[in-house]
């Protein structure tokens, strides 16, 4: 059976959503719930589930930031979003690769069979991939490796927006994979799945930019019986790509991070999700969370947390009380604020504050 977290601000939410995934018949078990974005990222990280449905609007932590903050650890964890009228638009552009589906509001049963429907074979597919490569030892298995290698250089060139480095690259993958002995479905299946790996970055970096119905649609691609064919359409596609990236690499990555910066560190008492910082520097938040990373060398979640740490080691200092201090920091769970103090500090706020207690005379 697979096991699921479902997470809502609201109770009656909660009981309707687990009632509708009872009543599907289609094994999931709804292994915990959490009202909050923080509780949320708990009990992610004790239950590690195998689906995880949260709304896109919950307290503490946005429903986006807790998929930032989970999904590096549960790679293999599906995320589906519950998402209002008013925001389902900006939610399914915005979001990264990693959700699988969204359930608009109201939440109907109809909806849920659906989207577990599409979960559960995402399950499938990933425990049937995950077999592949344990199992396949042959030359083949070599070849899909270096296709993964070539995703994994392809998205970095497209989140640097480096189009000529992207082009070469392409290039020279065009050369060395004529000569590969693999079939062609897996030929044709690994060089589609670069291409939209592409396009969905590319869309994230703009959300207005369209570009797949420029692209052959996969049913064609499917009808192609030969690899040169399969070849040239790949250096078709990626050359419009690269135009495409060009087009949409305006913003300057110099002038956004130093903004976003400071923002945080003039609104770290606030709960700051990732959608407050995009909206701040109008970006993609997926986009922005990846350029974030990529220039501070850290998350923006876990650069907040260095923030609040640091102004709550300088009040202890000064001799606050540590539920002052914990608010003054922007945490409003004063026991939340301790574990993740002792997380950062390697003590408690209290022993913290002990040390730099000033010594009494008699």
């Amino acid at each position: 059976m697979n096991t699921l977290v479902v997470i809502d601000d609201e109770r009656i939410v909660l009981e309707a959503v687990k009632a509708m995934i009872e009543r599907t018949k289609l094994d999931f078990d709804v292994v915990a719930t959490a009202q909050n974005g923080i509780d949320g990222i708990a009990v992610i990280r004790d239950k590690r589930p195998d689906v995880v449905i949260t709304d896109i609007r919950i307290p503490g932590l946005d429903g986006l930031s807790l998929i930032e903050e989970t999904m590096e650890e549960l790679p293999d964890t599906v995320y589906i979003v519950i998402s209002g009228y008013r925001e389902f638009e900006y939610a399914r552009k915005a979001l990264s690769l990693k959700v699988l589906d969204f359930i608009d509001k109201p939440i109907t049963l109809e909806k849920v069979v659906h989207t577990l429907k599409n979960a559960k074979e995402s399950l499938h597919l990933k425990k049937e991939y995950s077999q592949f490569l344990e199992q396949k030892k042959s030359g083949s298995d070599r070849h899909i490796k270096d296709f993964q290698k070539l995703t994994d250089e392809l998205t970095n060139y497209m989140l640097e927006g480096d189009h000529r480095k992207l082009c070469q690259c392409i290039e020279e993958g065009l050369a060395e994979w004529q000569n590969w002995s693999i079939s062609l479905e897996e030929y044709r299946d690994e060089c589609v799945k670069n291409i939209y790996v592409a396009l969905e970055i590319l869309h994230k970096k703009n959300p207005q930019f369209e570009m797949k119905r420029q692209i052959v649609p996969y049913v064609e691609i499917k009808q192609m019986k030969e690899k040169s064919q399969i070849i040239h359409y790949m250096r078709e596609a990626f050359n419009l790509i690269g135009e495409g990236l060009e087009i949409t690499s305006g913003m300057s990555k110099n002038k956004t991070i130093p903004i976003l910066l400071k923002y945080i560190e003039e609104h770290y008492r606030e709960d700051i999700g990732l959608n407050e910082l995009a909206d701040t520097v109008k970006m993609n938040p997926a986009y922005l969370s990846n350029l974030f990373k990529e220039t501070v060398k850290m998350s923006y979640i876990k650069y907040l947390t260095k923030i609040r740490m640091e102004k709550a080691k300088e009040l202890l200092r000064q001799g606050m009380k540590v539920t002052e201090v914990s608010e003054e920091a922007g945490y409003h769970d004063y026991r939340y604020f301790s574990q993740v103090f002792k997380k950062y500090e390697h003590m408690l706020p209290n022993e913290y504050k002990e040390m730099y207690k000033p010594d009494v005379w008699s």
